[in-house]
């Protein structure tokens, strides 16, 4: 469905533009040294204007393969993303849309969709099951887009990371025994230092002191 006529997606090593003494397409990839390469909208030519290959006439987006992650618990997505769109003659004049699915691409749900540039690299993370409550065939797409009026639109994308724990099954009821203070009765105003241990076969064996007063 894009419908781009320039600025399409392409990987490799940016060369930047600036407008106005300001950034538009980022000179360098997010990645520390060595690193050099990221995903960015259009490569520029040197000697050519500012808006030679930015975005133009509609959207361009990059989807990414299908990751299994069936059968985990919380799985975390973040990634280093560039969106500037205030810098030609129709500022604001282009979207940031990304967008994750969780059945391999047949069905998605926003994770951004905003009109807000930044001109920097700047890092978004995000949990899957706030979107989908069991993990499965999760797949994530980026998508910007110039929405006209001579505006100057680009995007970058770099440092995509995926992390999530294994699922354990909680089995057992927890419990908790009170170790201090062992009975009796105590007189109003004093301050006591309550102490206890729990166990669970997942998640937290021990709770640290709780001073409270009586």
């Amino acid at each position: 469905s894009d419908t781009a006529s320039s600025g399409q997606w392409e990987n490799g090593d940016p060369i930047g533009t600036s407008q106005n003494g300001q950034q538009l397409q980022p000179e360098y990839d997010h990645t520390p040294a060595p690193g050099v390469n990221c995903w960015f909208t259009g490569q520029h030519v040197e000697g050519q204007s500012s808006g030679y290959n930015d975005i133009d006439g509609g959207v361009t987006s990059v989807t990414s393969p299908v990751y299994d992650v069936a059968g985990l618990g919380a799985v975390e997505v973040s990634y280093w993303r560039w969106f500037s769109n205030t810098l030609g003659d129709n500022p604001g004049g282009g979207t940031w849309l990304v967008q994750v699915s969780n059945d391999g691409g047949s069905t998605w749900s926003n994770v951004e969709n905003t009109t807000a540039d930044n001109n920097s690299w700047q890092q978004v993370s995000f949990v899957l099951n706030d979107h989908f409550a069991t993990p499965n065939q999760m797949r994530l797409r980026f998508a910007a887009s110039d929405d006209g009026g001579g505006s100057l639109v680009e995007a970058a994308l770099d440092d995509l990371a995926i992390s999530a724990a294994e699922a354990v099954a909680d089995v057992e009821a927890p419990t908790v025994a009170v170790t201090q203070p062992s009975g009796g009765l105590y007189g109003n105003g004093q301050s006591l230092a309550v102490r206890w241990n729990a166990s669970d076969d997942v998640g937290p064996m021990h709770a640290p002191p709780l001073h409270i007063a009586s």
